[in-house]
């Protein structure tokens, strides 16, 4: 593999923030503003709930593919494609968005770009900052997927209710210009052929340690559908058990800040302790499933305690298993990064439906047990999976 300069980490990471924002905050704005898009384009609870399977399904079918394509060239290119890629649904979703048809097909672009981008931003962390630094990277470039659940949210107050809703998604548009904006361009488009990973993506991944990637990204994909049922239903349990929809909002609020931190914390501990990423992951996914048996108690006070265990601490593994997953394949860090996507898209997708179908059948409390026994049993699988020799067939 080429030899890759470090210098301008910060710019660089700025730019990964930016462009993990842009890459996800569209799909958070159409859940946000579903009201205002039921009312002046007709769309239901079905059609938003097609529009964002149709999302997870194409993200996750396309990460591995897309991170390969993201390893055989330089980050900065990388970038600049998916930056300006990302206006493409923008667009779409601020000036042509009439139907639901439209809505899904601007979800099917954004999650291809998604995929691209999600493999750029970890191979722009791998390329340009120091080992010793990248678990704080990786924990802020992670951070930025809750701080645009909170952009998202904001929006609808102050944006939709005072300009309309396609200003909102115009918004969205600020956050890939900032990333082409502190992308170092020069590192690209002037460099030396030898500054380019020109063999990157092209050295066979040895098999057993795609192995132990696929069983993480199984496990996490089984963490995600825990975390991601949460996130779709807890306003509701919360409401329904006597707490008021501005207290549940702030529960929620306090939740994701609490997550942002922790994420970010647990990069540091990372970088400074010799505990394996994935390995944190795990013992974080333990912890966070505390929440859930909390949640079962029902008791209305318990339960932004246990919102804060299970959404705060429960799903701050997000950048822990970004650093350990291009940790465990150095010679193809794109390609990890879509093999563990492939696992968190598929969580992603499944989780909130069977959660839906199971509350319609036997209520909140079975949900709750279901998903705290889910995550104890992906984090013992994450454990029991590091414990093996990493030769072991």
């Amino acid at each position: 593999m080429a030899t890759v300069a470090r210098g301008g980490s910060a710019s660089a990471v700025g730019a990964v923030v930016a462009l993990q924002i842009a890459v996800t905050l569209p799909a958070f704005l159409v859940a946000t503003l579903a009201p205002y898009l039921e009312r002046d384009i007709g769309l239901s609870e079905r059609g938003l709930g097609i529009a964002i399977g149709t999302f997870y399904a194409v993200s996750g079918a396309t990460a591995v593919w897309l991170g390969r394509v993201a390893d055989r060239q330089s980050w900065q290119r990388g970038l600049f494609i998916a930056a300006f890629g990302t206006l493409v649904p923008i667009a779409v979703l601020a000036g042509l968005l009439r139907n639901t048809a439209v809505l899904v097909l601007a979800m099917v672009a954004l999650a291809v770009v998604q995929s691209l981008g999600v493999g750029t931003t970890n191979l722009a962390i791998v390329d340009s900052v120091t080992p010793h630094r990248q678990g704080v990277a990786f924990g802020v470039k992670q951070a930025a997927v809750p701080t645009a659940t909170l952009l998202a949210g904001l929006s609808a107050p102050l944006i939709a209710e005072h300009a309309g809703w396609r200003w909102a998604f115009l918004f969205a548009a600020t956050f890939p210009l900032i990333a082409v904006a502190l992308t170092r361009w020069r590192h690209y488009g002037g460099a030396a052929a030898s500054d380019l990973p020109a063999t990157r993506g092209d050295e066979p991944v040895s098999p057993a340690r795609a192995r132990r990637l696929r069983t993480l990204a199984a496990a996490f994909a089984v963490a995600t559908f825990t975390t991601s049922s949460l996130g779709a239903f807890f306003v509701l349990y919360a409401v329904d058990r006597g707490m008021s929809p501005p207290a549940a909002g702030l529960t929620v609020a306090v939740a994701s800040v609490v997550n942002v931190t922790m994420r970010v914390w647990m990069g540091w501990v990372a970088d400074h302790r010799t505990v394996e990423p994935f390995a944190q992951g795990g013992l974080l996914l333990l912890g966070g499933s505390v929440g859930y048996f909390v949640l079962l108690s029902g008791a209305s006070w318990l339960l932004p305690v246990g919102a804060v265990l299970a959404y705060g601490l429960g799903w701050a593994w997000q950048g822990l298993i970004h650093l350990g997953a291009v940790r465990l394949v150095p010679e193809a860090p794109g390609y990890a990064t879509g093999v563990m996507r492939t696992g968190l898209a598929i969580g992603s997708a499944t989780g909130p439906v069977v959660a839906g179908l199971l509350i319609g059948l036997a209520g909140y409390r079975p949900l709750w047990l279901l998903l705290g026994v889910l995550a104890v049993c992906a984090a013992g699988a994450v454990l029991l999976t590091l414990r093996r020799p990493l030769e072991t067939p």
